[in-house]
């Protein structure tokens, strides 16, 4: 068994009887004071939003929580010590410490992982069981994650002893080297994880960004029988991946993407106005068939023989639904006369057809109780700039903030291979490298303030700016 009086000293900056470990924990103090108030901000803000109920701020809500408890667990214990209350190496304080202190990391760690699967999920497949049924049970994520986080950091406890290490406690082995480790290597794992699904989503979004369906989409699909009073075959809707991988996309369709305005974190309007002015193309695979809701909370039936168009019968053409489910417009005609239509689309310079299925082509001014009472008021061009231009800022945007989420395990794990080289190298690791490897560890909850909520905030009150100044 290790030394506790001797191993005390391997760990912690200096003694905290010290000059120099005194001002160790009284900067750190500070830090985790900064990270307590910046994650209460956070959640302070999340609590405010439109969509707080939506999955991903869910996940985001736990993310802030497991900060906010670390910062405060943290704070506690070097405060304690500060007033000459330090717990003793071995003690069961200190056991209780290193237990809450680890659950706390493993937290952070799991929740971290967990919204970057969530934002894949709800982007790249918003219609997949796995997505609907984890915003139904979003709870047992929650769950899932406190238990394993308690569960390895028991495990944790159990196997090793803990030692005081300036401020809090930690459980150790003989070899200090398979510690500085056991830390490294859980956050590369993360950082390799988020990087993986943030990298998936950026690549998408910047795909979509001259993305729209067009003739080449719909000749590339192979078409499912659908039996109606027309007894028409009408293609299958299709999946958002192929949608990403499509080519020779029409800029003047522009295409929205259902769980953006979550990713986002705009509000209600903001989202009704994306879903009312970028649409989603899909077809209905079966005319009596229920289909989920684009956001997870209603289902959208078309029953068959019926028509509900609001758009006359010289632009009839394909299906058209609306994903805030409040609206459903369906044209029906003869597919011949649909692809003979699309196929005259050949590229991007191409105008459009006559008989557009898009109704949004009469103009941003098209009203949903009818069509365009002026047809001839904004022109082909114009619109079509409008469209781009939107389209394109919620791409970019969206894509610059997913690039910018692995920030904090980047910097994290950089710094733990530091520590792990300097102490494999010397013989007395350098008390620089662990302050700096410290106060890393408590800046945690400010770099994800920054990046999850001071970032994520301008972005979307830029995004919902823009919107408003076109359309509210």
């Amino acid at each position: 068994m290790p030394n506790p009086d001797l191993d005390s000293g391997r760990y912690e900056i200096a003694p905290y009887t010290n000059r120099l470990g005194l001002a160790s924990d009284v900067i750190s103090s500070c830090l985790l004071a900064f990270s307590v108030f910046s994650a209460s901000v956070v959640i302070v803000a999340l609590f405010k939003l439109d969509n707080k109920n939506k999955l991903r701020s869910r996940t985001l809500l736990g993310l802030f929580t497991a900060h906010l408890w670390s910062g405060a667990i943290f704070l506690g214990f070097i405060l304690a010590s500060l007033a000459g209350h330090a717990p003793k190496s071995g003690s069961s304080t200190c056991q209780v410490s290193a237990f809450l202190v680890q659950s706390a990391m493993w937290c952070q760690y799991l929740f971290t992982v967990a919204v970057a699967t969530v934002s894949y999920a709800i982007l790249l497949h918003p219609l997949s069981p796995f997505t609907i049924k984890l915003e139904r049970h979003w709870y047992l994520l929650y769950l899932t994650i406190y238990f394993v986080s308690l569960g390895l950091s028991a495990l944790q406890t159990g196997m090793y002893q803990a030692v005081y290490i300036g401020g809090f406690c930690f459980n150790k082995s003989e070899s200090n080297l398979l510690d500085e480790l056991s830390g490294c290597i859980p956050r590369a794992i993360v950082l390799f994880i988020i990087i993986a699904l943030y990298w998936k989503i950026t690549w998408f979004l910047r795909r979509h960004r001259t993305l729209s369906m067009t003739s080449t989409l719909f000749r590339r699909r192979k078409s499912k029988c659908l039996t109606g009073t027309a007894g028409l075959a009408i293609p299958a809707a299709p999946q958002v991946e192929e949608l990403a991988s499509a080519k020779g996309a029409s800029p003047w369709d522009a295409l929205y993407i259902p769980g953006l305005s979550e990713a986002l974190m705009l509000s209600k309007a903001e989202e009704q106005t994306l879903e009312y002015r970028l649409p989603l193309f899909w077809f209905e695979a079966c005319p009596s068939e229920k289909r989920p809701s684009l956001s997870g909370s209603l289902d959208i039936s078309l029953p068959s023989g019926e028509s509900t168009s609001t758009v006359p019968s010289s632009t009839q053409g394909v299906h058209y639904v609306e994903s805030d489910s409040s609206r459903t417009l369906a044209e029906k005609a003869s597919v011949p006369s649909l692809l003979s239509e699309t196929s005259s689309i050949d590229s991007l310079d191409s105008p459009p057809p006559k008989a557009s299925c898009n109704p949004y082509d009469a103009g941003p001014d098209y009203n949903r109780g009818g069509p365009n009472t002026n047809p001839k008021a904004v022109s082909l061009q114009s619109q079509r700039e409008s469209y781009e231009t939107l389209h394109n800022l919620l791409m970019r945007k969206a894509a610059l903030l997913f690039m910018l989420f692995p920030l904090t395990y980047t910097i994290l794990t950089i710094i733990s291979l530091a520590r792990v080289i300097d102490d494999y190298a010397a013989p007395h690791p350098s008390p620089v490298m662990h302050a700096i490897s410290r106060w890393t560890l408590f800046l945690q909850g400010p770099l994800d303030a920054l990046t999850y909520g001071v970032i994520a905030f301008k972005i979307k009150k830029d995004v919902g700016k823009a919107i408003r100044s076109r359309w509210l």
